[in-house]
């Protein structure tokens, strides 16, 4: 879905842009890496999946620990490219503004654009996408969609974030990782949208069940050295 959002929205990403593969948190085994998640946020995981969640009252299950993995690997691949900025997205991002294209240069030139925030939503919680102008609000914003991340917030947040603790919550959450270890900020409007649907790695894939494969135009991202990572355990989790 996402490729076919690319190709028919934002294009120019394509020669820019590389697939992670996230990790599948329903297919971990009994136990955790000890540098990715604590034995009791494991053992707490496991719980709630049983239960027939990814999560219940703010506690992750193994889904949850696998989105926040996955973020993880993402981080890990653009402290390995060293470029100032990289730009997540996530598999259920549904439209692309055209203006994108527009805003991310100037970000990239405009200094003062760059001030206040480590990583800035393009895409959040009941924030419509719309033609400009655009402002850059400093207030907690939920989904994780589509941002943008500094470098040196990228590195921060894996070392910060690994391993998981006990308790840790969903990492778009107010209390959660990226808001309580970074500075947040939301682009308004939105250039992003999502479907939120069932690629997610939280919950079981549509396209998995069905046996769908779209053409493949995103090329996967190149193995990362386990040597230079923040957190090399992340590498071994994707699948």
């Amino acid at each position: 879905m996402l490729e076919h959002v690319i190709n028919g929205e934002a294009s120019w990403m394509l020669g820019n842009m590389c697939r992670v593969s996230a990790p599948d948190g329903s297919k971990w085994g009994a136990q955790m890496s000890e540098s990715v998640a604590s034995p009791q946020a494991w053992k707490d995981a496991v719980t709630v999946t049983k239960s027939g969640r990814h999560f219940t009252y703010g506690v992750l299950g193994k889904g949850g620990i696998g989105l926040i993995a996955g973020h993880g690997l993402v981080g890990e691949h653009i402290v390995n490219q060293g470029e100032p900025f990289g730009v997540v997205m996530e598999d259920d991002v549904s439209k692309v503004h055209p203006d994108t294209v527009t805003f991310l240069g100037d970000l990239q030139s405009n200094k003062s654009l760059q001030e206040g925030w480590d990583f800035l939503l393009l895409q959040s919680n009941n924030n419509p996408v719309g033609p400009g102008p655009r402002s850059i609000s400093f207030h907690h914003q939920s989904n994780t969609a589509m941002y943008v991340i500094k470098l040196d917030a990228a590195r921060k947040m894996l070392k910060l974030s690994f391993p998981l603790k006990a308790g840790s919550v969903q990492l778009d959450g107010g209390n959660g990782l990226l808001w309580t270890n970074l500075r947040g900020a939301v682009v308004r409007p939105a250039l992003a949208d999502a479907s939120h649907g069932v690629t997610d790695v939280q919950q079981r894939s549509f396209l998995r069940t069905t046996g769908f494969t779209p053409p493949t135009h995103i090329e996967d991202c190149p193995g990362l050295d386990a040597a230079h990572m923040v957190v090399p355990s992340l590498d071994s989790l994707a699948t």
